[in-house]
This record gives C-alpha cells, sequence and structure tokens, in this order.
C-alpha cells in the first residue's frame, strides 16, 4: 500500500485529463456533428425517381466540343429543355463504323471506346432523366446488363464471389459504344445537329460571347461546353487565356499505365487433334466466367500489381473487357510487355489459369496501345462571366478504381442541363460549378485512396475487416453510424464531397466514443482505486504505527510498574 496513495492517484488522474483533451482536440471533426445528415435521413438513389425537364424560359445557342456519352446525354437534356445545341466531334460517326462479325477479333486500338464500365445507380438516373429512356429500354438494346458484385480469381484457381447485399439491383455492366449510339440517335430525334470528323480550332474564350472555328466559319455561341475527354482543347484554351481565374491540381501520371483486352467467357477448346493423339480436354476445375459479376484477376500472393479489372459486354455472345494494369517500369511493367517474351513470362508466372480463357492473350498485350493514369481536377469549372463551361474527364480526370469515371461525367451532364433549364445561364452555371468543384476533388481524391488500397494487394488486413465493420456497425445502429464509404458513393443518393465528409466524420465519432470510454473508464478506475484506498487506510495499521502502539504500550507499563513498587 502507498504510503500517501491520494497524492499518486491524483497524479494520474490530471495526467489521464490532460492525455484525453490533447487527443480530443486531434479528434475534431470537420465539421459540427449538427451539420451531417442524420443516417436516418439517407436515401438509396432510386434512378427511376428523375426530375422533370421545364421547357426553359431563357432559350441559349450551345455548342459541345466531344461527342462521348457526357457530350450526347447534355445534348439530350439541353435540347428537351428547348435550346439550340451543336455537338462537334473530331472522330466518325459511331454509328457508321464497321460491325465486325467475330466479337474477338475487335480492334485493339479501338477498344478503349467500345469497352464496357459498371454503372451505378447515379449514373443510369442521369441516363434515364435526361434522355428519357427506360432501364428496360436499356437492358433490351443491350446497353446495360445487371450485375450481383464481384468475382475474385486467384493464381491458384480458387474464385471468391462478393456481393453487394441489398444493392444486386442497382448495378451494372454498360456498353460505352452502344449508349453512345443510343444517346446520339435520342439526340438526333430532339433536334440536336452533329458534326463528325470535324475540330475546332482557334478556341477564344475570354471573347464576349465565346468563338471558335468549325469548319472554316466563326461560330459564336451563348454557351461553350468542354466535354472532350482528358486532352480537353477548352481546357487547354481555358488555361492559356484565363489563368487568373483557373487552377488546375494535377496528381500526375502516378508511376502506373494500363492495357486492353477481350477475355472469352469459356475456356478456350482447341480443334480435335489427328488420330492416335490425345484430344485436349476441357479443366474441370475452372468454371466458365459468369457474366453477371465483374471480375478481379490478382497477382500472385505479395504482388500489389500486375491487376485485371474487368466487366463483361452486353452484346452476345458476351465477352469480358479487361484492363490490365502495370506499373511504368520494371521488369514486367509497360515497358517491356511489348516484347513477346515479356508478355509471356508474365503471364505465366501471374495469370496462367486466365490463359485457359484467352490463349491468344500474349498478341493481346503486345498489339494493345497502352494508356498512363492521370489524374487531375480544375476549380472552377464555369469560367469567362459563365460563358464557358467542362464537364467529364474534361473537368475531372480520374484513375478508375472507385468505378465513378463515366458515373461522374454522366452525373455532371445532367445536373447541368437540369439547371439550365431552371434558370439564367448566369444562375445556372455559377450553381453548377459551386456544387460541381466539390465533388470533383472528393470523388479524385476517393478514388486516389482507392488507388492505394489496390496496389496493397487489394487492400491489407485491416482494409477488409474495416469494410465489415462498418457494415456490421451500420446494420446494428443504423440511427446514429453511417454506411460504409463504397455504398455511400456507389448506392446513396448523396454527393461525393458529402460522401467523404460523413465517412470521416464516421470515424472521429468512432474514435471519440472509444476514447471517451477508455478515458471515462480510466478515471473511474483511479476514482474507486482512491476510494479503496482511503477505507483501507482507516481499517488497517501500516507497520510505523504497529512501532508507535508498541512504545506507547512499553511507555505505560513502564509507569505502572514504577508506581506499584514503593507500596511493595
Amino acid at each position: 500500500m502507498l504510503r500517501n496513495p491520494s497524492l499518486a492517484i491524483s497524479g494520474l488522474a490530471c495526467t489521464t485529463f490532460v492525455v484525453w483533451r490533447v487527443l480530443k482536440s486531434k479528434l475534431k471533426p470537420t465539421c459540427d456533428w449538427k451539420e451531417l445528415i442524420p443516417p436516418t435521413e439517407l436515401r438509396v438513389c432510386d434512378p427511376t425517381k428523375v426530375q422533370e425537364f421545364p421547357v426553359t424560359e431563357h432559350p441559349l445557342n450551345v455548342v459541345i466540343i466531344g461527342g462521348g456519352p457526357s457530350a450526347c446525354l447534355l445534348a439530350c437534356g439541353l435540347a428537351k429543355a428547348g435550346h439550340s445545341v451543336r455537338v462537334i466531334e473530331k472522330r466518325g460517326d459511331p454509328r457508321l463504323e464497321e460491325q465486325e462479325e467475330d466479337p474477338e477479333t475487335v480492334s485493339l486500338g479501338n477498344l478503349s471506346r467500345k469497352y464496357s464500365i459498371t454503372l451505378y445507380p447515379r449514373g443510369l438516373r442521369a441516363i434515364l432523366g435526361a434522355a428519357e429512356l427506360t432501364r428496360d429500354d436499356l437492358i433490351e438494346n443491350q446497353v446495360i446488363r445487371p450485375l450481383t458484385g464481384r468475382t475474385v480469381h486467384f493464381t491458384d484457381g480458387k474464385v471468391k464471389e462478393v456481393d453487394v447485399g441489398q444493392f444486386q439491383e442497382q448495378l451494372y455492366s454498360i456498353d460505352r459504344s452502344v449508349l453512345v449510339e443510343i444517346l446520339v440517335k435520342k439526340a438526333e430525334k430532339l433536334g440536336v445537329k452533329f458534326s463528325w470528323d470535324t475540330e475546332a480550332t482557334d478556341i477564344k474564350v475570354n471573347n464576349q460571347p465565346p468563338c471558335c472555328t468549325i469548319n472554316d466559319q466563326l461560330v459564336t455561341p451563348d454557351l461553350l461546353v468542354g466535354a472532350d475527354g482528358a486532352g480537353s482543347v477548352v481546357r487547354s484554351a481555358v488555361l492559356q487565356q484565363c489563368p487568373m481565374e483557373v487552377s488546375e491540381y494535377k496528381y500526375g501520371c502516378m508511376g502506373y499505365g494500363y492495357k486492353m483486352m477481350l477475355i472469352p467467357t469459356q475456356q478456350y477448346i482447341p480443334p480435335p487433334p489427328a488420330s492416335g493423339t490425345n484430344p485436349v480436354e476441357k479443366d474441370p476445375v475452372l468454371p466458365d466466367l459468369t457474366t453477371q459479376t465483374m471480375h478481379i484477376w490478382p497477382g500472385k500472393p505479395g504482388a500489389a500489381l500486375p491487376l485485371i479489372i474487368s466487366s463483361p459486354t452486353c452484346t452476345e455472345p458476351p465477352l469480358i473487357t479487361g484492363t490490365l494494369i502495370l506499373p511504368a517500369e520494371g521488369r514486367h511493367s509497360l515497358a517491356t510487355v511489348g516484347r513477346k517474351e515479356a508478355a509471356s513470362e508474365l503471364l505465366q508466372m501471374h495469370y496462367s489459369k486466365l490463359l485457359k480463357y484467352c490463349p491468344n492473350a500474349v498478341e493481346q498485350i503486345k498489339k494493345s496501345p497502352s494508356g498512363r493514369f492521370k489524374t487531375s481536377y480544375i476549380s472552377p469549372v464555369g469560367y469567362c462571366k459563365n460563358n464557358v463551361v467542362l464537364i467529364g474527364d474534361a473537368a475531372h480526370t480520374l484513375v478508375p478504381f472507385f468505378g465513378q469515371g463515366l458515373n461522374s461525367a454522366l452525373e455532371d451532364a445532367y445536373l447541368l442541363a437540369y439547371r439550365l433549364a431552371n434558370s439564367p445561364k448566369n444562375e445556372a452555371v455559377k450553381e453548377f460549378s459551386a456544387e460541381r468543384v466539390q465533388s470533383s476533388k472528393a470523388i479524385v481524391d476517393m478514388s486516389v485512396q482507392r488507388f492505394d488500397w489496390y496496389t496493397r494487394s487489394l487492400g491489407t488486413w485491416w482494409d477488409a475487416k474495416k469494410e465489415k465493420l462498418m457494415e456490421w456497425l451500420h446494420h446494428a445502429c443504423p440511427s446514429i453510424m453511417y454506411p460504409p464509404l463504397q455504398s455511400l458513393v456507389h448506392f446513396y443518393d448523396v454527393p461525393y464531397h458529402t460522401a467523404k465528409m460523413l465517412d470521416e466524420n464516421r470515424w472521429a465519432k468512432i474514435t471519440n466514443c472509444v476514447v471517451d470510454l477508455s478515458f471515462g473508464g480510466v478515471i473511474s478506475g483511479l476514482f474507486w482505486w482512491g476510494v479503496f484506498a482511503a477505507v483501507s487506510q482507516q481499517m488497517t495499521l501500516g507497520p510505523a504505527d504497529l512501532d508507535l502502539a508498541r512504545v506507547f504500550q512499553g511507555s505505560e507499563g513502564g509507569s505502572n510498574a514504577a508506581e506499584a513498587s514503593p507500596s511493595d
């Protein structure tokens, strides 16, 4: 027992309080709890519930540079609201491109525009709202294919199915090229004019109104929209001519890139051999690749890359369009796989099972053009007195690891068209820019973080457990805990920056609760320890007290003896 337990307990209590205050200051949320959406008010995104587009009272002459999905969707939405729209695309009309009879012979050079992408509710809602299409129409026209989750194929042949739980009916694979064709047809019916094989040159964004040269003719629209992808000429013009109005935030090439490839869904069985030899039989262990899920092929255990991420096509017979992700430099990298020997070594080391389905994978990798990952966003997205706007990859270039590149571009188009249908140009562009810049920064940051997750061999042990923990906490306490970040981004009707803020503050809330409970327990323990020590001290005599008692008793006995001796 301590000689003075109250002093020790007081010191420990003060130290505990100081540590608690320091941790609380470090764990301070990024905003007031009252500013956050309560978990009970979160709503799952319903693609069928779209906002009506009224006929505008302020019709504009709009020129859109670019002919991809976001540009065509924006053209549909603007034309539906009564604006005059012209689309300028440097490539040819996608409806006139030759259709190969054998899907396995699709040109790898054109695969970058023919691949399948994962579509989430926010992207589907944009299509249904701006183009006035229905989900059934898209399925019947083989534009989208419903998916149930992800299938992970390991190098030892094992397969792991990862479903998306309650969201199985809200995940799709979408054929990019077919989507563009559908949107072009719809836009032409609404009166949109398309100029194919045409480039916009001599763009002057700081003129009032802005102007550009198209087929040697000067065009001066009321609103110029840049929807021409990561290499946007409109963005370049804005950065050069309005340097004081705009800031570009680049994350760089990140040292990684990709190659595209096509993977059949069934094992390849060669023609029957000559008589007298054993026929090649199908491997009974390897199943056919399902067309109801995304597919992921990680490399060997311990190797973060290479990695193949793919989605099934929507056409028949279906194929899997794969993206092989590699470092830019190294033994197995973009710099080496152009050689047949290096590509063969890579596939044999990491994807020997995949060769059962795709025996020509080496030739595909060798011939496929290499791409590099670039990530950036631009702020704001409306410039030059709100006469110029950027959307899609022209405004925010993403790595594909959160699956939101196309979805965010389609949402850009839908929201801009809706605002221009309901408000004058200046007000609409200003509001759109203010909202989308926050979302652009958030989704770029989250995509880069997800990229780090993939490059750590699909995440560490804690990464996997954290997702499960968040899911369990949300289901156990739906009134106070938010869904996992991936679900917030993919399936809930919240902007990207709101989803990011909820996730950050959710961790602050959890950690604050743990800290409060832990230090509350320490303080309570110290308090009861002090009570116990004080009571015990009153009830128990220590060695010094016993010595004092013996001295006192001895002196008392001596005085009694002295008093008794004279009488004797």
